[in-house]
């Protein structure tokens, strides 16, 4: 188009995108019409797996909730760690996509369970998700597991009363990003990226003081002093790191699925569930998983 002195605007080939897709994938109307149909074709193919849809009082769509049989099985042999996200959806359904991410024996990414939901991120939409992944995988699958944000509002509160009985760490690179933010000190990233990394308590406590005394400390020691050192700090962890201390797993996982947040919901969890059935295959395929699985 260049080539030929033609420009078009950034809209109007969204808008063409859009029209494509359409045409290509269906409408937004017989997108949520054919949802059930094909969880149930799913659920047939799949024995064993979670496909759940939720409506309101007047029927109409709220969230999706999706946990597959595969990535069920395959917990006693991952690492015991999730990360967890949430990404918004670019199509023309506005919404918000939810994962919960795990580490396969290579230390790469394995997806557990997904959540779309119409609306934007909350406590809410994170107790459901983290409530309904914890019921798919079974009483006490996630006991110690170490699971990893990027601290959203009101989700301490959210893993007190639906997973106590995990370790919820924050994700070390965000917590250090907002530290620097916060305080007007880009070093400070740096100094709390330090802090995490040392094991021991008496050097952190060292450290700590050090970090405290430099200009811009008091707001540095006003902020982590909110937060409970066992949540991002190596020297106080109750449960192994497993050397990964941040949420980027999960970050990745959401890079993957830039294609299917532009589609319909129905094309997007078509997308999505290929890619998570291409993954665990991989995995198998190269014995990164122990025998068994």
């Amino acid at each position: 188009m260049l080539e030929k002195g033609v420009r078009v605007k950034k809209t109007v080939a969204g808008d063409a995108l859009q029209i494509a897709r359409r045409n290509t994938f269906g409408d937004v109307a017989t997108s949520f019409s054919l949802l059930k149909s094909f969880g149930d074709a799913f659920l047939d193919q799949s024995p064993g797996s979670v496909f759940e849809i939720s409506v309101d009082d007047e029927k109409r769509f709220t969230s999706l909730f999706v946990f597959p049989e595969a990535a069920k099985s395959a917990l006693p042999f991952l690492r015991p760690l999730v990360c967890v996200d949430a990404t918004f959806l670019k199509g023309p359904v506005q919404g918000t996509l939810m994962s919960c991410v795990g580490m396969d024996a290579t230390g790469s990414i394995f997806p557990l369970s997904f959540s779309l939901f119409m609306g934007n991120e909350s406590s809410n939409t994170w107790k459901d998700h983290l409530r309904k992944t914890r019921d798919a995988a079974g009483p006490s699958a996630f006991k110690d597991w170490v699971f990893i944000t990027d601290r959203p509002r009101g989700i301490e509160s959210v893993f007190s009363q639906v997973l106590p009985e995990v370790h919820h760490c924050c994700c070390v690179l965000h917590l250090a990003k907002s530290v620097a933010t916060q305080c007007g000190c880009v070093d400070f990233k740096d100094v709390v990226i330090k802090l995490s990394s040392i094991v021991s308590k008496d050097e952190f406590n060292a450290e700590y003081k050090a970090a405290t005394k430099l200009k811009g400390g008091k707001k540095l020691d006003a902020y982590l002093s909110k937060i409970p050192k066992k949540m991002w700090s190596n020297a106080f962890r109750e449960a192994p790191s497993f050397l990964h201390g941040t949420s980027n797993l999960a970050e990745r996982w959401n890079g993957l699925l830039l294609e299917p947040r532009h589609h319909n919901p129905l094309q997007c969890i078509i997308m999505i569930l290929r890619l998570v059935s291409s993954m665990i295959v991989e995995d198998r395929h190269q014995h990164v998983l122990l025998p068994g699985v």
